[in-house]
């Protein structure tokens, strides 16, 4: 992933979100929480609806990948991987989940029997992972 963005629910223009953290807090709450230009001012103060968007989507070669809204954020001290598959492939990419300890996790039972064998992680549960896909904004795939 080269960058986070989230698009205002008010002009539409897409801001650039400063860390994988911010972005996965405001996808989890979005459904909510509609996010509009002026929430970015925490990290760039002139942000609001009437300064051009961060980054355009037409035109760009880029390939962007839209996650589904109010996904759970992922666990402090974990991290959710996106990895887009190459041209051609039945789907578009694939989730994995990289624990604290650095163990890949790749589906809900790998979490789940991860879980169970490492009790130290007892206030976790499958519920705080998901494995849905970003979709293509293109829809190629």
């Amino acid at each position: 992933v080269q960058a986070y963005t989230v698009q205002c629910s008010r002009c539409g223009q897409w801001r650039l979100v400063p860390s994988e953290e911010v972005y996965e807090s405001i996808r989890a709450r979005v459904l909510e929480n509609p996010w509009v230009c002026e929430d970015a001012k925490i990290w760039r103060p002139d942000a609001c609806c009437d300064i051009k968007g961060d980054i355009q989507q037409e035109g760009d070669d880029r390939l962007w990948a839209l996650d589904k809204p109010n996904l759970p954020k992922t666990p402090a001290g974990w991290k959710r991987d996106f990895v887009i598959r190459s041209e051609g492939c039945s789907r578009f990419g694939d989730i994995y989940y990289i624990s604290p300890c650095g163990k890949k996790l790749r589906s809900m039972v790998e979490v789940a029997k991860f879980l169970e064998d490492h009790p130290e992680y007892y206030d976790l549960s499958v519920d705080q992972f998901c494995y849905t896909i970003p979709q293509p904004a293109d829809k190629s795939y």
